[in-house]
């Protein structure tokens, strides 16, 4: 109770979190932490979404990730094969669970119209009862006991219990629904709740702001993240710049700018009673250059400070950091899930997005391509189909002997495709104001250009007349376009739109830090499905890439690749390899957790979040 780590922001706090955590040290904090943000929070608001969503559209993916919660005591299986089941019958996972079939699990049943029941009782209860009726019967409160240091948890959901109760009090009639709006728009608005001053815990070492440490000591005082930016010389935009005269009494220019700054150090060195270590690094997850302790260091007189040799740590590092990160182990399938993949599997097709989903996270591919966990459609999709639909009507206008339609037909035809989806208004509103500007372009710059095609949205491997076979493993695809380029010869061009910014030609190969060469390896396995397909009586012997979208010019780009006879047979292993490890049931997680930033399933692998505190070092 007498040492103290002391942060200059709110989110060293959470790192520092984690590793507390990590390391079974007793803390406590002295306010500023988002609860908001917090796992098991996040956790409970999002059941709290599903729950007042059943009314309207539910994304499955938050349900699916809901039942997954360990304090809803449901085993996986049973979870998987009702999204498939959903798939199967072309409904959402909602849907599913509402009939009741008997062909699913009796306690996922249960579960669900648990969360029916919560949807039902919110009409008649007030918000503070819904919250605690929620928090008991799911069995969270029950989790949280069980936990090595229950009061932190049990102080942050307090904090949104009196959040709750502030807000039902001011605002006649709030319920359930209002007050899952309202977290909505502090969330669109970024606005916090800061987690209550935690006192219960008094054996604990204090993690706190400098802010907050005002008017406390302690005998041991730790001062963190010691660096230069971070305490001191820190960035201040100028949001308006005014016009000259408006401010003239002094000469700002001539103030010592860190002067804020230098005051708040001194408060958090004048903290500690007995001893003050200060530390920092040269390298930390968010900085793309090497860091330089603070200036403040300078300040300090020399006789004072007591360097300490870090080369014995630094040595165990790797073990530490090892400890540290709570990479979320793959599943284990059991035997009867076995039995079902294997039956699956029996059936399956692998296609382009396939085999690229499968390299970057095989667990992902198992939830994606197999189970086919049902999910709304994300908006940048929404805009992809438009736009593909769009183009495919202006090429059958001109296969069927038409001339070319109108540029007002091209874009009435992506306004028509974009009304299908399901979009919120404003999201609709943004997605064709951009589209109808792009496509509008895109024709203008392409209207000499456009002239009858071979095929558009060309299908491999979807009947039997079209069987694509490599060995023993079937394989299936879609060409947005194929244009025959010498009619003797039969030699035929593949065309792959592509939505938003152009990649770079480096990007596209794979060759750039960034890039996993998924574009052309996409190409590659059209050339492969032309070769192998005995119904398809043409060559393929050049792959385009046509970026709908401008780049920062304004010029539009169509990068041009003859794919080689070596680039196929390297892909040929690739998908026996892979295959081989899909029959075998090998769905690991990724190790790239980089992936893991813009994946759907990402609150259901990392449901503390860990992945992006620990790896990144940011909440």
């Amino acid at each position: 109770e007498e040492i103290a780590v002391i942060v200059r922001e709110n989110k060293d706090v959470e790192n520092l979190v984690n590793i507390f955590k990590q390391k079974n040290i007793p803390y406590r904090l002295e306010g500023g932490t988002d609860v908001l943000k917090t796992p098991l929070v996040s956790q409970f608001l999002r059941i709290l979404k599903v729950v007042v969503g059943l009314q309207g559209p539910v994304d499955d993916i938050d349900l699916f990730t809901v039942l997954n919660y360990p304090y809803f005591g449901l085993k996986p299986l049973p979870i998987l094969k009702a999204a498939r089941y959903a798939h199967d019958s072309r409904e959402s996972l909602v849907d599913t669970l509402m009939d009741a079939h008997p062909e699913l699990d009796r306690d996922l049943i249960e579960k669900f119209n648990l969360l029916v029941a919560w949807n039902s009782k919110s009409a008649s209860h007030t918000l503070p009862e819904m919250f605690q009726i929620i928090f008991q019967e799911s069995g969270l409160l029950n989790y949280i006991l069980a936990l090595p240091q229950p009061i932190i948890e049990l102080n942050r959901f307090g904090t949104l219990y009196e959040d709750a109760k502030a807000q039902a009090s001011t605002t006649s009639g709030l319920d359930l629904f209002g007050y899952v709006f309202n977290l909505g728009i502090m969330e669109e608005n970024g606005l916090k709740l800061e987690e209550q001053t935690l006192v219960s815990d008094k054996n604990a070492v204090t993690l706190t702001t400098t802010h907050k440490a005002k008017g406390l000591e302690w005998k041991l005082v730790y001062i963190y993240r010691f660096a230069d930016s971070h305490w001191g010389n820190q960035t201040r935009r100028q949001m308006i710049k005014l016009p000259p005269g408006i401010i003239n009494e002094q000469d700002l220019s001539k103030e010592d700018k860190n002067a804020d700054e230098r005051r708040l150090f001194y408060v958090a060195m004048t903290r500690a009673k007995q001893q003050l270590y200060i530390v920092g690094s040269t390298k930390y997850p968010s900085s793309v250059k090497m860091m330089y302790p603070s200036l403040f260091l300078h300040d300090i007189p020399k006789e004072t400070i007591k360097k300490i040799k870090t080369s014995g740590l630094e040595k165990k590092a790797e073990k530490i950091l090892a400890s540290l990160m709570e990479i979320p182990s793959t599943p284990e399938i059991s035997d009867g899930e076995k039995e079902y993949l294997t039956e699956i599997i029996k059936n399956f097709k692998l296609s382009p997005t396939a085999l690229n989903t499968f390299l970057k996270c095989a667990y992902k591919f198992k939830l994606d391509n197999l189970y086919k966990i049902p999910r709304a459609k994300a908006p940048p999709m929404c805009f992809g189909t438009a736009v593909h639909f769009a183009l495919e009507r202006l090429y059958l206008g001109l296969n069927n002997g038409e001339k070319l339609e109108s540029r007002d037909d091209f874009l009435i035809d992506f306004e028509a495709a974009l009304k299908r989806e399901t979009l919120t208004e404003s999201e609709y509103l943004t997605r064709l104001k951009h589209g109808k500007k792009i496509l509008g372009e895109y024709y203008d710059n392409y209207e000499k250009e456009f002239e009858e095609c071979l095929f558009t949205e060309k299908k491999f491997g979807d009947s039997l007349s079209s069987q694509v076979i490599l060995g023993d493993i079937p394989l299936s695809g879609k060409a947005d376009r194929v244009d025959e380029t010498n009619k003797e010869e039969k030699h035929v061009r593949f065309t792959d739109y592509k939505t938003g910014s152009p990649k770079s030609r480096n990007e596209i190969e794979g060759l750039t830090k960034n890039s996993d060469g998924d574009y052309k390896r996409q190409l590659v396995f059209y050339t492969l499905l032309a070769d192998l397909d005995e119904s398809f009586k043409y060559k393929a012997v050049q792959c385009v890439l046509d970026f709908i979208e401008p780049d920062k010019s304004g010029n539009f780009k169509r990068e041009h690749f003859n794919i080689t006879e070596d680039e196929v047979n390297d892909l040929k292993e690739i998908i026996k390899k892979s295959m081989s490890e899909i029959r075998e049931l090998k769905f690991d997680r990724t190790t790239d957790y980089t992936t893991c930033a813009n994946c759907d399933f990402q609150n259901h692998c990392w449901p503390n979040g860990t992945c992006f505190r620990v790896i990144y070092g940011y909440n």
